[in-house]
């Protein structure tokens, strides 16, 4: 590195920076599978991901407070949309460790499965969404993302908006 060139402190390079956007406009499924402890950043580079595997025997943990920190990666964003407010404060605040079976219980997870069956389950459902209308799976994750925080009357505006850009790709082709 030249002398005076200046360093970019670690966590701000654009991979950190952009990570949680990247992966929410990804116009694909993006599917993750957790086999053993996500702890720290193994849990907040989960959150944009689209759904959530579990292996039986995971462990997840957001210990950043023990730390003297705070999450990053959008998770103060992300993770009480995920659980709720009261379970991200739960889980930021005691910095606790919690089973595959309580995260799928507050929606931390989607589901739990044999950790042998892990990777084949992932495959399952990454094929089921391959079935599926690459500008639909685009269109719908563009709509569920907005709609999460939208007004319903603006959530139907887009759903239309999304729907009419379908069709128009499709009447072009």
């Amino acid at each position: 590195m030249a002398k005076g060139e200046d360093l970019v402190p670690v966590g701000e390079e654009h991979f950190i920076r952009g990570f949680a956007q990247d992966l929410a406009s990804f116009p694909k499924p993006v599917i993750v599978a957790i086999n053993g402890p996500a702890i720290g950043v193994g849990v907040t580079m989960s959150l944009p991901c689209d759904i959530r595997l579990a292996a039986e025997g995971a462990t997840l943990s957001v210990p950043f407070t023990k730390l003297g920190m705070l999450p990053g990666l959008g998770s103060t964003h992300l993770l009480p949309k995920i659980v709720g407010l009261g379970k991200a404060l739960e889980l930021i605040l005691t910095a606790r460790v919690i089973e595959a079976g309580e995260a799928a219980e507050i929606g931390l997870v989607n589901r739990v499965v044999p950790a042998e069956g892990l990777m084949a389950e992932a495959r399952k459902m990454a094929a089921l969404a391959a079935e599926c209308d690459p500008d639909a799976l685009a269109a719908a994750k563009r709509a569920l993302h907005f709609g999460a925080s939208a007004t319903l009357s603006e959530a139907m505006q887009n759903e239309r908006s999304q729907s009419g850009a379908i069709r128009g790709r499709r009447a072009i082709s």
